[in-house]
């Protein structure tokens, strides 16, 4: 093998190989023992980790030294689990509060704890293994919480029942707090049926099962998890936390036993997103993402989430003047996430409406709409471009022609392939496999007819697909990258099958739009989709064959294109006979 490797052209560092079969290696920064099947930290990486916490050598050390302790801390996780998490959340709460990198951070006793704690059990905690064990548990126990009593028990033939009364002070706290207290609670006074046990435990709080699992950057949840953890740590226990209404209406599916029911089932999830396009589920998802994010950040729970809980974080997208859309596609996102984790009932409150239609008149502002490119304009670029044979000039020239001319977006036009196109002796057939306005894909087709004169887009698009070596019967997309070729001083496509971006597609076009004389700011690819149809409608086309051409399904739409010209405008008031 090492000679097959160095005949091959590969440097062969003698250092870091292994030539001979073993059990036990070191591999990305840890030791892979298969002998103990456990996935282990090198011990001159701990000797190095210690060194830097004994380089501290004071409680004002700076962000820097703080950080690079924590980030060695969270490097450990793949060997030493969870508890990386836990005992360093102090640590980078300070170091989140430091304006600089070289900011002298005060410790607390909290994160000095914690530096003692890696300090003196960085080379005793238990390794992971590297394949899960899944063992029943030994109890299980049950807890909840009121906002006036907590209460837990364990599962057996004689239930052991642990129940307390809140005092004053408790009532006031967060309903996390009292969840995390009442598994503290009970853990504490079953102690002597749990010790060396290992026991599952289920919460109806989503945010127990995170804090308990990673610790929590809110202080008094914090102290009560690392309570937890020193509990079980100091009496053998192990626990598994779970959100006891986690089950869902996709977990149920894996319980169904009949193999042809189970194989309908498993398409279901694909079916459910399919009711949505992939950009629209795309954006669902990153929008409730960003709700769960900010749902951690105030311990709150986002799946299923309460009204107030979605209320507040669209009161706080508000008051942080995000975009009316952005706004749209929080609400959206956080309702679909709950329609297919039915949780709907959620959205069902009149409230969460008012308060979206709220933000969208205080978000509103006055829509700027790009200017449409008009006859002239067109053809002024064909003048300047049509008759060159460079392949980058006859590019525009043709998106800009068959943008104009087939009202097509740029979402359409990028798309095409040069099998979406069927010549004729009158016009030119254009496929349009998949719309904006097409959400069944049932697929368009617009016709261009032949015009026989220089701004004739048939004809451009025939140059174009013959400079650039496009075959009509291929699956290439025929607006793509262009590279220039020095040796041929010339342009040729690229031959990666990939349509131009937007952004460059924009660019190139306001970049023609300035050699020509145009105000580069007033126009976008949507100006010629928009100035194709205002052209069409002075010349009095049949509203029908507008929206027809332009795939628009309403009236209004169609009419948010086109921009009357000024003897339509006046024709208005002539024709009172003023």
């Amino acid at each position: 093998m090492k000679q097959d490797l160095k005949s091959s052209g590969f440097f062969v560092n003698k250092d870091k190989s292994i030539w001979q079969p073993t059990k036990k290696l070191i591999w990305l920064g840890f030791v892979w023992d298969l002998n103990t099947h456990t996935l282990e930290i090198p011990s001159e990486k701990i000797q190095r980790f210690k060194n830097d916490i004994n380089s501290l050598h004071s409680v004002s050390p700076t962000a820097r030294q703080l950080a690079k302790i924590t980030g060695k801390i969270i490097s450990f996780m793949p060997s030493l689990g969870n508890i990386c998490r836990i005992m360093s959340r102090n640590m980078l709460m300070l170091i989140s509060t430091s304006r600089y990198w070289d900011e002298q951070i005060l410790l607390t006793s909290n994160a000095i704890s914690e530096i003692n704690f890696w300090h003196t059990n960085c080379e005793l905690l238990p390794s992971k293994t590297l394949f899960s064990n899944n063992f029943l548990p030994d109890k299980i126990v049950y807890t909840d919480a009121s906002s006036f009593a907590a209460a837990g028990y364990t599962v057996e033939t004689f239930k052991k029942v642990v129940h307390k009364m809140w005092t004053f002070e408790e009532k006031q706290k967060s309903s996390t707090y009292r969840e995390l207290k009442a598994v503290l609670i009970t853990l504490n006074s079953l102690m002597k049926y749990f010790h060396s046990r290992l026991v599952k435990i289920y919460t109806d709080n989503q945010n127990v099962v995170r804090i308990i699992t990673a610790g929590s950057m809110n202080a008094e949840l914090q102290v009560l998890a690392i309570e937890i953890f020193n509990l079980c740590v100091q009496n053998n226990i192990s626990i598994e936390v779970d959100w006891r209404f986690q089950f869902s209406y996709w977990k149920d599916l894996q319980s169904i036993q009949n193999p042809s029911l189970r194989d309908f089932a498993s398409k279901l999830p694909n079916i459910a997103e399919a009711s949505k396009s992939k950009n629209t589920v795309k954006k669902y998802s990153y929008a409730f993402k960003r709700f769960s994010v900010w749902c951690s950040n105030y311990d709150l729970c986002p799946l299923p989430a309460s009204v107030i809980t979605v209320a507040v974080y669209l009161s706080f997208l508000i008051q942080s003047e995000v975009s009316s859309s952005v706004l749209n596609g929080a609400f959206y996102g956080i309702k679909w996430e709950h329609d297919l984790n039915l949780y709907s009932n959620v959205f069902t409150s009149d409230f969460l409406s008012i308060v979206l239609e709220g933000g969208v008149r205080l978000l509103s502002k006055p829509v700027n709409k790009k200017e449409p490119i008009t006859h002239d304009i067109i053809k002024r670029v064909i003048d300047k471009f049509g008759l060159s044979t460079n392949l980058a000039d006859l590019r525009i020239c043709c998106l800009v022609l068959l943008s104009y001319a087939g009202f097509l977006r740029y979402s359409e036009l990028s798309h095409l392939k040069a099998s979406n196109l069927r010549f004729y002796d009158s016009h030119v057939e254009i496929t349009i496999v998949s719309s904006k306005t097409d959400v069944y894909r049932q697929g368009n087709v617009v016709v261009i007819a032949k015009t026989n004169s220089d701004l004739c887009p048939v004809a451009m698009l025939k140059r174009y697909l013959e400079a650039a070596n496009i075959s009509i019967s291929s699956d290439e997309f025929i607006f793509r990258a262009i590279s220039f070729l020095k040796s041929r001083n010339s342009h040729i496509l690229c031959k990666a099958n990939k349509p131009l971006s937007y952004t460059r597609a924009r660019e190139l076009l306001l970049s023609t739009l300035s050699e020509v004389g145009c105000k580069k700011e007033q126009f976008g690819l949507h100006s010629l989709r928009s100035g194709g149809v205002s052209e069409a409608a002075h010349n009095r086309i049949p509203e029908r064959l507008l929206k027809s051409h332009g795939r628009w399904k309403t009236d209004l739409a169609k009419d948010g294109y086109i921009k009357e010209n000024l003897k339509n405008r006046l024709s208005v008031s002539k024709s009172l006979n003023l």
